[in-house]
């Protein structure tokens, strides 16, 4: 497979992994925690269902963390700011693609493809 389809299998995935989440997911319950830390039950439980549907399709799984840790940044900075709705359209594909190269180069931040664990990891 050349880079053009390994580019294109990426953006498909990409695609496939978004549809997995829910397009809003309500924040209010957030707390704001040290470090930038930020903690949501409502945020945690979109991903856990996202997860789920994937489980069994490693780089599915993978992709959705990279979705998790790009929403979870946009989701305190709402918060931050006194909005409490994160819509996934809010997020590129580009923003995606960005976030999962650096995870490729830096491997081992996802937890493992357990979608009963209640680590958040971030």
């Amino acid at each position: 497979m050349d880079n053009v389809d390994n580019f294109q299998s990426l953006k498909n995935n990409i695609t496939k992994a978004i549809q997995l989440w829910s397009s809003l997911i309500d924040i209010s319950d957030g707390k704001l925690l040290s470090d930038n830390g930020f903690l949501s039950n409502n945020f945690s439980i979109a991903w856990d269902s996202a997860e789920k549907k994937a489980y069994g399709d490693v780089e599915i799984e993978f992709i959705i963390w990279t979705i998790f840790k790009v929403l979870h940044k946009l989701a305190r900075k709402k918060y931050e700011k006194g909005s409490f709705t994160v819509y996934v359209n809010e997020i590129t594909t580009e923003d995606i693609e960005k976030a999962y190269r650096e995870e490729k180069q830096h491997p081992g931040a996802p937890r493992n493809a357990d979608p009963e664990s209640n680590d958040i990891g971030a």
